[in-house]
């Protein structure tokens, strides 16, 4: 696995490293959304500030969109931070934040730099 779950008591923090691709988005996504807890967390940190993103083309990113919008009708109250120091990776955290707020998401959502100052919004 290119990823790992460290859950906390109001959420999870999800730390990608190496070479990930959507496959590993998606199945981070699948793994989270299926376990028990996640209709109880107040927030999810992912953190891809220690990987390099492989080619993403438009319907795979697509595939990520939709994948969030089908778990934010199950989960209507929640945060979504995102990390990257990366400004290609921020760019395209963006751009999904975009397309999910676009599309109807109840979410609240921000972009850190720091896995840190993600911690703190997600709990306050």
């Amino acid at each position: 696995m290119k990823y790992k779950f460290i859950w906390d008591t109001e959420g999870i923090r999800i730390r990608f490293h190496g070479l990930i691709g959507t496959k590993d988005v998606l199945a981070a996504k699948a793994e989270f959304h299926g376990d028990p807890r996640f209709e109880s967390q107040k927030y999810s940190i992912w953190d891809f500030s220690h990987c390099t993103p492989g080619l993403i083309n438009p319907a795979q990113f697509n595939s990520i969109v939709a994948y969030h919008i089908g778990a934010s009708f199950t989960l209507q109250s929640h945060k979504l931070a995102l990390v990257s120091k990366s400004i290609i990776v921020r760019k395209l955290l963006q751009k999904f934040v975009s397309e999910s707020r676009a599309t109807g998401s109840p979410w609240e959502f921000a972009i850190f730099k720091a896995e840190e100052e993600a911690l703190e919004w997600g709990k306050n």
